[in-house]
């Protein structure tokens, strides 16, 4: 009962997704592609983040000589 709720709320938010992006007017390759795209992009944003954020915030801090 848990799985069946759970993979119709997956399914409602990539079709929300789907007609959000208009990806739904693409062949399957096209959608795949795209996705792809995206997902590196975001994996990207937050390795960059998650490398380089702490050290400008301690040096932002450090400017204002809160630390």
């Amino acid at each position: 009962m848990v799985f069946r709720r759970t993979k119709e709320i997956i399914c409602y938010y990539y079709l929300q997704y789907l007609l959000l992006t208009a990806l739904y007017m693409l062949e399957p390759w096209e959608r795949m592609a795209f996705t792809s795209f995206l997902i590196a992009v975001l994996a990207m944003s937050v390795y960059t983040a998650y490398v380089f954020l702490p050290l400008h915030i301690s040096a932002a801090l450090h400017y204002l000589q809160l630390i």
